[in-house]
């Protein structure tokens, strides 16, 4: 089968070497490329406000498109050279000392997970492993921290995350500790990580060091939290992830106050019931309790009681009150 196309009025042309992104790019990146190759007045004086309203979409969706075409080298913004992976290029030196290459400046714009990684060829790879030494390096250590060998695709995105992200070594190099220790050594999992650090402002080794940490704490918590409920095997709700965040998070409650507004939830109300919880723990906030021992003494009082979900007393109390009552009257 011949295929022509139909030239009716001007033609448009863009970079051959787009063809060889063309499977990770997104939709509104192809319709993106191909507005752009088309409208040289909209190239001259780009608007995403302008984009988004011809491809009748979101503009961060137009501002993620434009990073992928960018990290992949197929667009210039604002004539400045392309924000590509340093090693791609046709000469690669190492610099022989800090001075030797300015660095890069972090970029401005949120990168959305959308706009995806560049992808390289086996031939781009070969080439920065054999001319750079700290690439080779850097991959081999990668490799030893995961437990495992990368292949062509996984070498792809990890370096793609060291330029197009502009990543730190040391960075990465935490990130994979962490995904081992989770084990989760996926590159697709390390990306997706990678990505919502960044666009998070999570861009140094330290504060990456401390996000990863509360991470970790919170997944123990959350590990015992489903083995307490009886939700293991499923994933939570978005109210108890909700809940659960703002009671290790923000009220930075130990598991075991936690698990005591649990144990006086299911005397209460006979089940796991989320809000109750939610209403002990938060009384217990505004009180200013901190330690299971202040926590455990309102129970003792009695203060803990209550229908914390839906009114200011406890339906099964009253009930067994107002049987008490009646017992009483008919005794007298």
């Amino acid at each position: 089968m011949k295929i022509e196309f139909e030239y009716e009025g001007k033609t448009a042309s863009f970079p051959a070497d787009a063809a060889k992104k063309l499977g990770r790019a997104s939709t509104v990146a192809l319709k993106l490329l191909i507005l752009l190759a088309s409208d040289e007045k909209l190239r001259g004086d780009f608007s995403p406000e302008k984009a988004a309203k011809v491809l009748k979409c979101e503009v961060g969706e137009v501002t993620a498109a434009l990073s992928f075409w960018d990290g992949a080298g197929i667009v210039n913004l604002d004539g400045e050279e392309r924000v590509a992976d340093e090693f791609i290029e046709e000469k690669l030196t190492p610099p022989e000392t800090e001075d030797a290459v300015k660095p890069a400046e972090k970029k401005s714009a949120k990168l959305m997970r959308a706009a995806g990684l560049p992808e390289y060829t086996s031939e781009e790879l070969a080439e920065m492993l054999e001319s750079n030494v700290g690439t080779i390096g850097f991959v081999d250590e990668a490799q030893r921290r995961l437990g495992k060998m990368l292949n062509h695709r996984e070498v792809s995105i990890l370096v793609g995350l060291r330029s197009y992200l502009e990543l730190e070594d040391e960075y990465l190099l935490i990130l994979l500790d962490h995904c081992a220790k989770m084990e989760k050594t996926s590159m697709r999992y390390v990306e997706t990580v990678a990505f919502g650090m960044y666009d998070e402002g999570v861009t140094d080794a330290e504060a990456l060091s401390q996000r990863l940490l509360e991470r970790e704490a919170y997944s123990a918590v959350e590990s015992k939290f489903k083995m307490m409920t009886g939700a293991r095997g499923r994933r939570l709700s978005a109210k108890e992830t909700r809940f659960l965040n703002r009671w290790t998070a923000e009220m930075k409650y130990p598991f075991e106050i936690i698990e005591l507004a649990y144990d006086i939830t299911v005397d209460a109300q006979h089940e796991y019931n989320p809000a109750y919880m939610n209403g002990i723990l938060e009384r217990w906030f505004a009180s200013g309790i901190t330690t299971l021992e202040e926590a455990e003494a309102t129970r003792s009082r009695g203060e803990s009681k209550g229908d914390f979900a839906s009114s200011s007393f406890n339906t099964n109390d009253f009930f067994e009150a107002a049987l008490r009552r009646s017992f009483e009257d008919g005794n007298t």
